[in-house]
C-alpha cells in the first residue's frame, strides 16, 4: 500500500508540471499528448490498486503490517509521509527551472526524487516473510521496475546537463542536473540487492528468496 500511495504522489506532482507547462516534456510529438497520456493512465492504475487493496481484497490486506519504518506518534496510515517529507524538501532546495515556474519545477522534481525510493516500503514489506520467499508475481513486477530505473539512469547520463541552470535564482540551481544524476544512481542502488537475487533465481530456474527475512 505504501508504494502505491508513493506512486500515486509521483504521478500527482509530474502531471501538475506536465500538463501545464512544456518544460519537462519530450521535444518530438509524444511530449504533445502520449507521454501526458500514459502518465494519467499509470496514475489510474495505482489507484485502482489501492481500492482493490481497500475494498475488493480487504480481507487479506493487513494495515497493522503494512508499516515502512516505526516511529512514534506517526500513524500507519500516514507512513509513507517518511519518505515523502524528505524528498519534498531536497526538491524545494534542489531543483531545475525549466518551466521558470517555482512551483511546476518543485513538483516536477519531487515527483523524480520521490520515484527514486517509491519501492522501498514494498521491499521492507518482502524481507518480512518468514520464509524469505517472493511471490512471482511480486518479483517480475519489482524486477521490472529495477530495469526502468537502470533506463532511466542511461537516459540522465546523457542528459542531465540540461537541467544545470546557472542564471537559476536559487544558488543550487546550477548543481540540479548533477543531484538528479545523483539520486537514479542512488536508486539504482537500492534495486541492485533485489535484481541480483532475482537474476541468480532465474538463471537456477528456482523461486525467489531473499536473505535476512526478517525486518
Amino acid at each position: 500500500m505504501k508504494t502505491l500511495e508513493l506512486y500515486v504522489v509521483v504521478f500527482l506532482a509530474r502531471l501538475t508540471s506536465v500538463l501545464m507547462y512544456e518544460g519537462y516534456l519530450p521535444y518530438d510529438s509524444s511530449g504533445d499528448w502520449l507521454y501526458q497520456l500514459l502518465e494519467i493512465l499509470c496514475l489510474v492504475l495505482a489507484i485502482l490498486l489501492i481500492f482493490s487493496l481497500l475494498v475488493t481484497y480487504r480481507s487479506s490486506y493487513n494495515a497493522t503490517e503494512d508499516v515502512f519504518v516505526k516511529i512514534t506518534g506517526i500513524p500507519t496510515e500516514l507512513n509513507a509521509v517518511i519518505l515523502a517529507l524528505p524528498c519534498l524538501v531536497f526538491a524545494i532546495l534542489l531543483h531545475p527551472s525549466l518551466n521558470r515556474n517555482f512551483f511546476t519545477d518543485i513538483m516536477w522534481t519531487w515527483a523524480m526524487y520521490l520515484e527514486a525510493c517509491c519501492m522501498l516500503p514494498q521491499f521492507v514489506m518482502l524481507r518480512k516473510s518468514t520464509s524469505g520467499a517472493v511471490d512471482p508475481w511480486i518479483s517480475h513486477y519489482a524486477f521490472t521496475i529495477g530495469v526502468s530505473r537502470l533506463l532511466t539512469f542511461m537516459f540522465w547520463v546523457s542528459s542531465y546537463h540540461e537541467l544545470t541552470d546557472h542564471n537559476a535564482l536559487i544558488i543550487s540551481g546550477g548543481w540540479a542536473g548533477k543531484f538528479v544524476l545523483v539520486n537514479q544512481f542512488v536508486s539504482l542502488l537500492l534495486m541492485a540487492d533485489f535484481c541480483y537475487y532475482y537474476i541468480k533465481a532465474a538463471a537456477a530456474q528456482s523461486p525467489l528468496v531473499l536473505p535476512g527475512s526478517v525486518v
